[in-house]
Parts: structure tokens; sequence; C-alpha cells
């Protein structure tokens, strides 16, 4: 004999609102998915949808080879490198193509002091991605620190080429120059640095310094 089960208006109710939970659990990872997965958007936004997929783990491959670049990221920024370095470490597992955590991760190692990692890291990026500006910038630094100025003024220029509106390659050129005495070629990258962001710390410092 069938029986019919009737649900009090309260019942009902709940019933609604278990589905609406329910649906709105895929749109919210959908959009998690989106903004982390998007370098254009604002950073804070995108860590913290990074961290939601991770935390949930709710991603796999290389798209949590890109939320753990991100992570890295800020796990650099909070200077703590050596999590930065194993959360890198696992997106380049992940994904061995994705030059970022690849650069992120030289970055990281630089920030210790181990520069022959850091080159490896940059170098391996730059293997995979010719075109990528900004590693040419952060090898040309260990470049200077070394006192190899000529390898490091030809890095800054290919910074420069594939990332144009990157305002550290100018600063940075301008630098070695100062140091190769080429001091109409740095004012020359000041300006431009200062087209780029007038307000960066780097330019400003320039403009507070007094004249000979």
């Amino acid at each position: 004999m069938l029986r019919v089960v009737s649900l009090t208006p309260f019942a009902v109710l709940a019933v609604l609102a278990a589905w609406c939970s329910i649906a709105a659990a895929d749109p919210q990872s959908g959009d998690d998915l989106a903004i982390c997965r998007d370098r254009q958007a604002d950073a804070q936004a995108r860590a913290q949808a990074c961290d939601n997929l991770l935390n949930a783990d709710r991603v796999t491959g290389r798209d949590k080879a890109i939320a753990l670049s991100v992570r890295g990221n800020t796990l650099i920024n909070k200077r703590d490198y050596v999590h930065a370095i194993e959360t890198l470490s696992m997106a380049v597992d992940l994904d061995p193509d994705n030059v970022v955590a690849l650069n992120l991760r030289g970055l990281a190692y630089e920030r210790t002091g181990e520069d022959d990692h850091a080159m490896a890291d940059y170098n391996l990026a730059l293997q995979k991605r010719p075109t990528y500006g900004v590693p040419y910038n952060n090898r040309g630094i260990i470049q200077l620190r070394r006192g190899a100025l000529q390898s490091a003024l030809d890095d800054f220029n290919l910074s420069i080429k594939y990332a144009p509106k990157f305002l550290l390659g100018y600063t940075n050129r301008a630098r070695v120059r100062t140091l190769m005495k080429d001091f109409d070629g740095a004012i020359a990258d000041f300006t431009e640095a200062g087209k780029i962001d007038p307000n960066a710390q780097q330019i400003a410092g320039i403009a507070a310094s007094p004249t000979a």
C-alpha cells in the first residue's frame, strides 16, 4: 500500500533552504576558481579565492598549481621563505611548466641567500618561456650582486624588451648604468620608470635626492 507523506510548511521551508544551500555551493566554487585563475584580479581577493580552493581541497592538477603559486607569493610577501619554497615546489611538481611558480621559487631562494638555486629556477623558467620578462630582471639582480655588470645589463635589457611595463627592469638597469658611469642612460631609465609609476619608492628617492 502506497503511503503518502505530507510535509508541514516549516519542513518545506527547511528542504528548500537545504536545496538553495547545495545549489549555491557550486557557483561559489566556480567563482573562486575564476578569481584564482585571473592574474588581473585584486591581489587580496585572488589570494583568498585560491586559499578557499586549497583549504576545501577543490582543485587538482594545473589549477592546484596556480593556487599554490598564489599562496607561495603571499608567503614571500610575509617573508616566510621556507614555507614559500615548500609550497612553490609542490606547484612545480604538479605542473613543471608553470614558469610563474619557478620564478617565484627562485625569488624565495634568492631571499634566503641561495643564489645558485635561484639562478637554476630562473634559467629553467626562461628555458620554458624565453619571452618571460620578470626572470631576466631577477637573474640580473644576482649578476649585479656578483659584480658581473655587463651580464646584469644584458638581462635588464631583455627584461625591458619582454616586459616594457615592468618598473623594476628600468630602475635596476639605471643602477647598472650608474655603476658603468652611463649617467645619461641611467637618467633616461628613471624617467621611463617614472612614467610607469611616478609614486614608486625608487623614483621618489631619486626625486628627493639633492642635486650637485
